[in-house]
């Protein structure tokens, strides 16, 4: 929710001093980090201190279900468990989907990078304009907005404006922390990308949670 890091290396440290089996979801992480995307547990080198890595397949393989990689040992206890025992297949089509989007990592890396540049480049115009997007450092760039009639407000009017986000609200978090969340799409181009933050700044300005530029308006730029 907040596209904040966990601190692994630190927990993992944790683990190997008091024993205890250590789950890290990765669904936010798979297909961004690592090499050709395999995750931030690889990326940081602790893969094999962990004992659960899941992520879905519904977010960087564009396809449905997921994935929980583990031990031998462990997996065979998944498999007896009553929640895999009475779940359906995926698809066949569905399989072939994320399949192909793993393809895609292992060779065009080129993809993964472009996907960071416009995520820090959506990061860092929000940051500019003065927008409150905590210690995001992720895919995931909220825009915390911490009055809850504002936030309700400002949804409808981008949503008025073709942008398409929902507002995250009490008690999903806390009425102080309702915010925003944005995930920058590689099919999304520069042009893209600055209609929801020009916008973000007009309706920004409208309710005092910025500042305006004294220019007449903001100069965006890709």
């Amino acid at each position: 929710m907040e596209g904040d890091i966990a601190p692994l290396k630190n927990i993992v440290k944790l683990k190997e001093k008091y024993g205890f089996f250590l789950y890290v979801d990765e669904a936010h992480t798979f297909g961004f980090y690592g090499k050709n995307g395999s995750g931030l547990c690889s990326e940081l080198a602790i893969a094999q201190s962990v004992d659960f890595i899941m992520t879905t397949l519904s977010k960087s393989t564009a396809s449905i279900g997921g994935i929980v990689a583990t031990s031998k040992e462990f997996a065979s206890y998944l498999r007896w468990s009553t929640s895999y025992i009475f779940q359906a297949s995926i698809p066949p089509a569905d399989v072939a989907v994320a399949n192909a989007c793993l393809d895609l990592m292992h060779n065009q890396p080129a993809i993964m990078q472009s996907l960071w540049e416009k995520t820090y480049y959506l990061r860092k115009q929000l940051i500019d304009l003065g927008f409150d997007v905590g210690e995001s450092e992720s895919p995931i760039v909220p825009v915390f907005i911490r009055d809850s009639d504002i936030l309700k407000k400002m949804e409808e009017e981008l949503y008025d404006q073709g942008i398409f986000t929902i507002a995250i609200q009490y008690p999903v978090v806390k009425e102080s922390e309702v915010r925003f969340r944005f995930i920058v799409n590689n099919s999304h181009t520069f042009d893209d990308i600055n209609h929801p933050i020009q916008t973000l700044y007009d309706v920004g300005c409208k309710y005092k949670l910025i500042t305006p530029y004294k220019h007449k308006e903001y100069q965006i730029y890709a």
